[in-house]
């Protein structure tokens, strides 16, 4: 996977995993990016010493180097704009104007968004990227910019894995199996059909928690 800048000045990590686990970089489906002298608000839920979160500083450093100034990202991390649906509608009404966006939640403004986060869609990374820059990616991204969302660039968040504290050796393993999946149908309903009683929580709940479960309301 190429991890290098691309010309145009953005990061081009383009991946996703066997059960979509992919964001997106978006913004604004009107956004006049050639404008001078603008303040660009970056809001995410990521920690600044996270990788996404460094990576959305040093976009913002580049951005700034680049231009000569003239474009000047402020980044706002750990979710101190919203939510990650709250940030994604703030792009549709003005109000914020890059955020990062998985497919679960990406998903509820634009519904072919979905496919990305089907299971076992891709063989690998050559695959995926193929894909996303391919005639499929920019029929979605498409179809997301009606909604007043534009995709910049997509980036992998790694495979998706299910995280338990009893072992998962077969699908009979997770009969029952209490467990927290990103908002969004697809994973919903994907766990819920391989037998578990899965319930969806934002995405920064899921962060922050851990598998030293308090109260034990869920298996993960």
């Amino acid at each position: 996977m190429d991890t290098r800048l691309a010309t145009s000045g953005l990061a081009r990590l383009i991946a996703t995993a066997l059960i979509g686990a992919a964001a997106w970089f978006v913004g604004p489906g009107g956004h006049a990016f050639a404008q001078a002298e603008k303040t660009l608000r970056f809001g995410h839920m990521w920690p600044p010493n996270d990788i996404w979160g460094q990576g959305a500083q040093r976009f913002a450093d580049l951005v700034k180097q680049r231009t000569g100034g003239k474009y000047d990202v402020r980044v706002y991390p750990s979710g101190q704009l919203g939510n990650e649906r709250e940030m994604e509608e703030g792009l549709q009404v003005g109000n914020l104007d890059l955020t990062f966006g998985g497919s679960d939640v990406l998903s509820q403004f634009e519904p072919k968004m979905a496919v990305f986060a089907l299971p076992f869609m891709f063989r690998d990374y050559d695959h995926s990227n193929a894909v996303l820059d391919g005639p499929v990616g920019q029929k979605v991204h498409d179809a997301l910019r009606q909604r007043g969302i534009r995709v910049l660039a997509a980036g992998a968040q790694g495979f998706r894995y299910v995280l338990t504290q009893k072992p998962i050796n077969s699908m009979g393993d997770m009969k029952n199996l209490k467990i927290r999946v990103p908002e969004g149908e697809v994973m919903l309903r994907l766990f819920q059909l391989s037998g578990g009683a899965a319930f969806d929580l934002e995405r920064e709940v899921l962060m922050f928690t851990n598998l030293a479960l308090n109260g034990r309301s869920a298996d993960r």
